[in-house]
């Protein structure tokens, strides 16, 4: 590749290069944020942007190597098409966060990913209910590493930690929805309500989501793809947004 070729673009407010090929470096990305690039591997692996990359590369009619390059060495970088390198950026922002609202209380979504922290802190429970005593209950840990099998995934793909004020333990959709069934009644329907909303709002979604559940799983789900929603924000519940996507098990932290 020949660097003296690339251009400037801007992406999502963030200048990058991109090469002859159109691909847009995404190490350029994470300038500002090189903590976080070790964790570009992991998103790259994430089910969504496998699923992106594959519909790019049917669409255009292309390999998925014109669509995703990584080049290696001692200054290896990625680089991506323009719609990955655009979920990239969105996902350093925290712009494709989404917020459903219970009881108040603020739950960040992001991808396929709910954030347990902030359900533990929604429901009101004392520490003993907190994610990372949770996770070591072994009806907790025979259900994660089902999901992972399912997904066809490390465990620790399942889950992302983040640092700072806005930090906490983000975890796949379905454990998200076992935890908040341990929580509370209340917020184990309100967590059904939301994912029946993204469900709604994208068919194609519902039917991967469905598809890819764990038996258990299957009855506490009580969602309908096909039905519309017209008003996810009753009874004082505040959804937005569509379309949800660390550490070993051990790990979590928070």
């Amino acid at each position: 590749m020949n660097l003296k070729k690339c251009q400037i673009v801007s992406v999502e407010g963030i200048e990058a290069r991109v090469n002859e090929n159109g691909l847009v470096c995404l190490n350029d990305l994470y300038e500002g944020h090189e903590d976080k690039l070790r964790s570009l591997w992991k998103w790259m692996n994430t089910k969504r942007i496998q699923k992106i990359v594959a519909s790019l590369a049917r669409k255009l009619g292309v390999r998925h190597s014109r669509i995703v390059k990584t080049y290696t060495g001692r200054t290896g970088s990625t680089w991506a098409h323009m719609d990955i390198a655009v979920e990239c950026a969105k996902h350093l922002t925290g712009s494709n966060r989404d917020i459903a609202t219970f009881q108040g209380m603020d739950i960040k979504l992001e991808d396929e990913m709910m954030n347990l922290t902030d359900m533990w802190k929604a429901s009101g429970k004392n520490d003993d209910y907190k994610p990372a005593r949770w996770v070591r209950q072994a009806d907790a840990s025979k259900f994660i590493e089902s999901v992972a099998k399912n997904e066809k995934v490390l465990v620790e793909h399942l889950f992302r930690i983040t640092r700072g004020r806005h930090g906490g333990t983000w975890a796949h959709w379905q454990i998200a929805l076992a935890y908040a069934k341990y929580l509370s009644t209340e917020l184990h329907m309100f967590v059904n309500e939301v994912f029946r909303g993204y469900m709604t709002a994208d068919k194609h979604m519902a039917s991967d989501m469905t598809g890819r559940m764990v038996d258990q799983d299957k009855a506490d789900v009580a969602v309908v793809a096909t039905e519309q929603i017209t008003d996810v924000g009753q009874a004082g519940r505040v959804y937005k947004g569509a379309g949800f996507s660390a550490q070993s098990i051990q790990r979590i932290v928070h």
